[in-house]
């Protein structure tokens, strides 16, 4: 596992590698992914890059992926996990990164079939699946105030937001009133609101008033 490795290796300014396996699809030959970089002390990794190799095969490279700029890892806890993000029934790979109080930051990597390959790593933080509505939750919060929480899907070429979700402070400044704004994808394809309200500025967050759409809906869709 990571965590044992990276405890061993702290000695050394040498790269630690450890092998997550993973299947890009069932029934298919098995790989391994394997983080490169080094520790910056005991509870963290530096990331730098993946590597990806046949199972059992360690030699035998598939794909070598350099970040554009280097990640942290909690060296305690499980950095990489295969899920199908985008439902098009391969397993695409999601890497978790040290956050903080608003969740986790992370890099997805989506598997393009056709060429046998992980696109380039995309910055989705808190991301999950729901294969139920085929949308990705994706979100982050800044102490209780503010935040974001959207539903998005990949659509050929792009990633698609289908609810946009935001609660922040309107521009007047650190006192004044906090705002939350829900967004929905209409029938014909473009983002509108679906309402607007000024909320109390405590932890409850309750509403004072609605701003603009309908109240009952903004609230479904957003709690």
């Amino acid at each position: 596992m990571l965590f044992a490795l990276i405890a061993a290796a702290v000695i050394s300014t040498a790269p630690v590698q450890a092998p997550f396996s993973f299947s890009v699809r069932s029934g298919s030959a098995a790989w391994s992914v394997e983080p490169v970089g080094a520790p910056e002390d005991e509870a963290h990794f530096e990331l730098t890059g993946l590597r990806i190799v046949e199972r059992g095969s360690p030699d035998r490279l598939i794909q070598e992926i350099k970040l554009e700029s280097p990640e942290v890892l909690y060296s305690n806890q499980g950095w990489v996990e295969a899920v199908d993000f985008d439902f098009d029934g391969w397993m695409d790979l999601y890497v978790t990164t040290v956050g903080g109080s608003g969740g986790s930051p992370g890099l997805l990597l989506r598997f393009d079939a056709k060429r046998g390959l992980f696109l380039k790593p995309r910055p989705m933080s808190n991301a999950h699946p729901d294969p139920q509505r085929r949308v990705v939750h994706t979100g982050w919060r800044f102490g209780y105030c503010c935040g974001w929480d959207n539903e998005v899907r990949f659509v050929p070429g792009q990633l698609e937001p289908v609810i946009l979700k935001s609660v922040d402070r309107s521009r007047a400044g650190i006192d004044s009133p906090i705002i939350k704004t829900v967004e929905e994808r209409d029938g014909k394809g473009k983002m509108k609101v679906v309402c607007r309200m000024e909320l109390e500025d405590s932890v409850e967050q309750p509403v004072l008033r609605v701003l603009e759409g309908d109240l009952k809906r903004c609230l479904h869709e957003g709690e």
